[in-house]
């Protein structure tokens, strides 16, 4: 929000003095402790952010049930893509995170788990790599 210079100055001055100084959002307003008011100007969805509290998150969160009926559209038509995003360590439960879709039950692995599985995925690596290896010795 900007204000003329005059005004600024006007609430410099009573800062310096201690005096209250209001800043009432929802009707535009800067009010100085005689009564004194003046309006400014806000962008309208910068202003409904500060009024409900909202931060990109909030934001999203408004659109859940969109968000929601997007990924079982999806799940529909593309099933091979379900999992790809709960295949993460259950360190943070996601609230409302459904365990079976269409075409199959989801399980989202445990960080134990998690870590297993990148074990057995590398020992199968170096396998396969040390197998490479001992192929281009006997040639």
């Amino acid at each position: 929000m900007t204000l003329p210079r005059a005004q600024v100055l006007e609430l410099l001055k009573d800062a310096e003095e201690m005096k209250e100084v209001e800043i009432d959002l929802a009707s535009q307003k800067v009010i100085r402790e005689d009564g004194t008011s003046y309006p400014f100007e806000i962008d309208p969805f910068r202003k409904n952010c500060l009024l409900h509290g909202l931060d990109d998150i909030g934001l999203t969160m408004q659109k859940m049930d969109s968000i929601r009926s997007f990924e079982a559209a999806r799940s529909e038509r593309y099933p091979w893509l379900d999992g790809a995003t709960t295949r993460v360590p259950r360190l943070f439960a996601a609230k409302d995170m459904p365990s079976t879709t269409p075409s199959h039950s989801l399980a989202t692995p445990t960080p134990d788990e998690w870590r297993a599985e990148v074990r057995q995925r590398r020992a199968a690596r170096k396998a396969a790599r040390e197998a490479g290896q001992q192929q281009q010795q006997a040639q």
